[in-house]
């Protein structure tokens, strides 16, 4: 028997209600994010930028967490400044000495206002006014970071920092600084920066580095001196070792070279080693590995590392740990900053 065609409508029209009943149930189940507003406490606005800003896997705010209290974390962040100090500048087409610009210094506070760092390893940081200035800077932007130490090499204007909102409980220098190259003495030029800090429960021994760069010196070949460079950090490495083989060790900052290089491979010494250290190969939100971009040739490359020993590796999340991103990045520094998570 042959239907009316507005059978069929009726019909259609009772399957759509259906359907659009089960969908409308479905997306009420959904709770609904709440539009920031400036009477909201600070916590609260800083969690909706890092919402805005970086990527779910970066990792959470050990503060801010809603499980910090069954499992808490500590964010240890690697971060070249980008020269943080008073040097020759070119300001308006004329060179004068003077401080990092307030644009690039208000990025950087930014960035790491948002990430709410327990720990601060950074390079190319000025005298201990610059330093002093930065911590204050970070303090006011909410990030108390009371704890630092400053280290430095031959090249006294770029130095090596760490700050912590954690007790530094120990800090020594390596026994040898000094190499010879082509028959001439040369030392680390921005040195090795070894400091103990005292966790929650347990201690963290942090090594910072930053290597000669691939700048060319008149003085000798600039590969072959940041390869010796790289054996010192080496000896030191396999000294803290030998003497408390349970240490939890980590070494981060800007190594200036591939990760296939003579002076990462033996930084990070023998495999299956007692001493061997362990290169997080991270990335960030889109897969990409590279840290540090010279704009001069419009080159991207992986030069920013942290390694750490079989001890330390037992206590790093590395799902949460990544090379951060932040959409203001090149604002604040030619590098990008590194995020471990320890928990």
């Amino acid at each position: 028997m042959l239907r009316h065609p507005f059978q069929y409508k009726s019909i259609a029209s009772i399957l759509f209600g259906a359907f659009f009943c089960l969908c409308t149930s479905a997306c009420s189940e959904e709770p609904s994010t709440p539009e920031w507003s400036e009477s909201q406490s600070k916590n609260e606005s800083r969690e909706t930028q890092r919402e805005q800003t970086t990527p779910r896997h970066q990792g959470t705010n050990p503060r801010t967490n809603k499980q910090a209290d069954a499992s808490p974390q500590v964010r240890f962040i690697s971060y070249n400044l980008k020269n943080y100090l008073s040097m020759p500048r070119y300001v308006s087409g004329k060179q004068i000495t003077t401080q990092k610009p307030a644009s690039e210094i208000q990025a950087l506070i930014s960035i790491l206002a948002d990430q709410q760092p327990d720990i601060l390893g950074i390079c190319e940081i000025g005298t201990d006014d610059d330093l002093t200035d930065f911590q204050t800077k970070l303090r006011r932007a909410g990030v108390d970071l009371p704890h630092s130490r400053r280290g430095y090499g031959a090249d006294r204007r770029r130095s090596l920092a760490i700050l912590s909102r954690f007790p530094i409980v120990a800090w020594k220098l390596p026994e040898k600084t000094n190499y010879k190259l082509n028959g001439r003495t040369f030392s680390i030029s921005r040195g090795i920066l070894d400091t103990t800090i005292q966790l929650p429960g347990k201690q963290f021994r942090m090594v910072g580095v930053h290597l000669k760069s691939k700048r060319p010196v008149e003085d000798a070949d600039q590969e072959s001196m940041r390869r010796n460079e790289s054996m010192l950090l080496r000896q030191h490495l396999e000294n803290i070792i030998k003497q408390s083989p349970k240490t939890n060790l980590i070494v981060y900052g800007d190594f200036n070279d591939t990760k296939a290089s003579r002076s990462i491979y033996s930084i990070r010494g023998r495999p299956n080693s007692p001493d061997h250290m362990q290169l997080l190969d991270l990335a960030d939100a889109n897969g990409h590995r590279w840290t540090h971009y010279w704009k001069r040739e419009d080159v991207y490359s992986r030069f920013d590392y942290i390694m750490a020993n079989e001890a330390a590796m037992m206590w790093i999340d590395r799902k949460q740990s990544c090379i951060l991103s932040p959409r203001n990045w090149l604002e604040a520094s030619d590098h990008r900053p590194i995020s471990v998570i320890i928990r």
